[in-house]
């Protein structure tokens, strides 16, 4: 069983899309090991959510199949605010798409728009290697570096320095 937020490696900030069906495969990936993919229906759309709290900088390897013109994957920032990134080409090479979140909270949103109704049209999009690195050290301000609480609980704010999550009578 491959878990579909371990595939785009970062479990702690991914929220699970708002549309579609997304899942994680070994097949098409950037890194080699995993990535997900989505193939929405006709006149349809995949979408996946990622809150992001600013200042932050956002980065992914991805790459679509639109199938034709018609079908476009899109990245973009709160909604429809602010298009970072497209790809509406048949079968397009791996990207890295990097994009500098502006202070506060906002949503990077990842969509495949499937509108060709002909059946030989796929739409089809791959993430892999998501990664949301905070601008300050410490965007939590519980006192430990945001790096070291993500490499060790999956997410900068899970813990709080005056914490003992392991039980050992250390915070």
């Amino acid at each position: 069983f491959l878990s579909l937020l371990a595939a785009i490696e970062q479990p702690a900030t991914l929220v699970p899309g708002v549309t579609g069906t997304w899942t994680a495969q070994t097949a098409v990936t950037h890194d080699g090991v995993d990535a997900i993919t989505s193939s929405p229906g006709w006149f349809n759309s995949s979408r996946f959510t990622i809150p992001v709290q600013g200042p932050a900088t956002f980065s992914c390897w991805w790459k679509a199949n639109s199938g034709d013109a018609s079908n476009s994957a899109w990245i973009r920032l709160d909604g429809f605010a602010e298009q970072i990134a497209t790809i509406s080409a048949l079968n397009s090479d791996w990207q890295r798409v990097e994009y500098a979140v502006p202070a506060g909270a906002h949503t990077i949103d990842i969509t495949m728009d499937r509108f060709s109704d002909t059946f030989s049209s796929a739409a089809t999009i791959w993430l892999d290697e998501v990664s949301i690195v905070s601008a300050s050290p410490d965007a939590d301000t519980d006192g430990l570096p945001d790096a070291w609480e993500i490499t060790h609980f999956g997410s900068a704010g899970a813990v709080l320095g005056t914490d003992d999550s392991d039980g050992d009578g250390l915070n």
